[in-house]
């Protein structure tokens, strides 16, 4: 019998970090976020080019899940946390929850949005 290998949003250790925003955001509605994300980051077209351009930045919107997430994510609170919070509110399954936000935060993270960090030690 083939045992099933663990996918990374199951791990553990994955679980455990703690995300938190790199990224500007403004709210657009009262529980909606758009993320400001620059065009360019080379320092300098930064400093040459952004000034002519009339809009330097690109605006993404997120749905509600997403900005559910995007706010949760403040250093403080674990995916895992975040995984149960998203099943109380929108009465998902864990496993469907775990597997939704582990691949968005990923993708924030590999993207450079968010930073991830182990869990914080409470009695240090």
């Amino acid at each position: 019998m083939m045992s099933k290998k663990k996918k990374f949003y199951e791990e553990p250790s994955f679980l455990q970090q703690c995300p938190e925003r790199r990224l500007e955001w403004e709210m657009r509605d009262e529980q909606l976020v758009t993320l400001i994300i620059p065009k360019f980051k080379s320092k300098y077209t930064v400093k040459w080019l952004v000034p002519m351009l009339a809009k330097p930045n690109f605006k993404v919107k997120l749905d509600a899940y997403g900005s559910f997430v995007w706010l949760q994510c403040d250093g403080q609170t674990t995916i895992e946390s975040i995984v149960h919070q998203m099943h109380e509110r929108y009465n998902d399954s864990v496993e469907s929850m775990r597997e939704r936000v582990g691949s968005f935060v990923a993708k924030l993270s590999q993207d450079g949005f968010l930073n991830l960090s182990k869990e914080l030690q409470l009695n240090s």
